[in-house]
């Protein structure tokens, strides 16, 4: 993941590099508006690299001692997905609007309340 991020963060401090990934991305005739929209999608990204890097450090997640790769690897995902990507205040609104099962009462121990 660090060299995904740095990667990322290489093509979007330079120019040169970044038209260029532009160009095999969007095509040789993209527009500027394109051209913007693409920047700030992977700027949004390289974000999300940057508070999942907080998050992990914050928490004392890394480093991590690993095991079989694809078992870790889900198993990181999956955390992402349902851990750090869920927030209270989104989880009661859903159970609020009938769009969640009922049974999350375990969850408002650990999210407490927003």
């Amino acid at each position: 993941m660090p060299t995904l991020a740095a990667s990322l963060l290489g093509t979007l401090v330079n120019p040169m590099k970044f038209n260029r990934f532009a160009d095999a991305v969007l095509g040789p005739e993209h527009t500027r508006r394109t051209l913007g929209a693409a920047r700030g999608r992977c700027s949004n990204v390289a974000g999300q690299f940057g508070k999942m890097a907080c998050n992990e450090k914050w928490h004392g997640l890394v480093p991590t001692e690993e095991g079989y790769g694809r078992t870790d690897a889900l198993a990181r995902i999956a955390n992402t997905v349902f851990g750090d990507h869920l927030e209270a205040r989104e989880l009661r609104r859903r159970q609020r609007a009938g769009e969640l099962s009922a049974g999350l009462e375990h969850l408002e121990v650990r999210l407490g309340a927003a």
